[in-house]
């Protein structure tokens, strides 16, 4: 395959891509060149109230196999299916910061005193913040690849392909990770998705385990 910093090689990805996309979906979504620097191999991104883009950095992004990329791209649309793409990425910090001058106008009486708490109560409300915005962010992660499987298969992958796609994909960007952030999210979702194979194996052995299900096979 060419490579895809090829313009005719990017443009007939992007096609392909825009052909997974639910014919629902195909006005919202629009599939694009990352431009900033560091940026995650593929991401989505709120432009308007109810349209996105999925940024995706096409000089690593042919390194994956054509399954593992479809699997990724799954998840970013089951992203903004589940409507969990931030809508404010620097506003909260600004909008603490805003907050605590805000306040130290209302009263000049020991300013130092009343700015050094400020500050404390801002740091921690920040941090408090961003503690429950990464756990949420990796539930949400999870979920995104179970919906992402699914849309796997009702594009004809069966489960265990689309799984194990997605599974080498994220080994993949686990080992490449540059940040600390990424890599935990990626070893979490690697592990829920060994969770679900796990448990989709024994759901398959207490099936066979049943006389009906025997009684099945055995016709087959």
């Amino acid at each position: 395959m060419a490579p895809l910093a090829d313009c005719s090689a990017e443009l007939s990805e992007i096609q392909r891509l825009n052909h997974l996309l639910q014919i629902e979906m195909k006005s919202q979504v629009s599939v694009v060149q990352s431009t900033t620097i560091n940026s995650p191999l593929i991401a989505a991104v709120r432009i308007k109230k109810h349209q996105f883009a999925i940024q995706i950095d096409f000089m690593h992004w042919q390194e994956l196999a054509v399954r593992q990329r479809d699997l990724l791209f799954w998840h970013e649309v089951a992203r903004i299916q589940a409507q969990t793409v931030p809508q404010f990425g620097w506003e909260m910090p600004v909008m603490l910061l805003g907050t605590g001058l805000a306040l130290m106008e209302i009263s000049a009486q020991n300013v130092i005193s009343l700015s050094a708490a400020l500050v404390a109560v801002g740091l921690a409300a920040y941090q408090f913040y961003q503690r429950n915005r990464g756990e949420q962010s990796l539930r949400e992660a999870v979920n995104a690849d179970c919906r992402a499987i699914h849309f796997a298969t009702e594009f004809g992958y069966s489960f265990s392909e689309a799984t194990i796609s997605l599974y080498d994909a994220l080994k993949l960007l686990a080992r490449s990770a540059q940040k600390s952030g990424w890599k935990r999210q990626y070893q979490v979702r690697l592990r829920a998705l060994e969770i679900l194979m796990t448990e989709r194996t024994r759901e398959g052995a207490r099936q066979l385990h049943q006389p009906q299900a025997l009684e099945l096979s055995w016709q087959r």
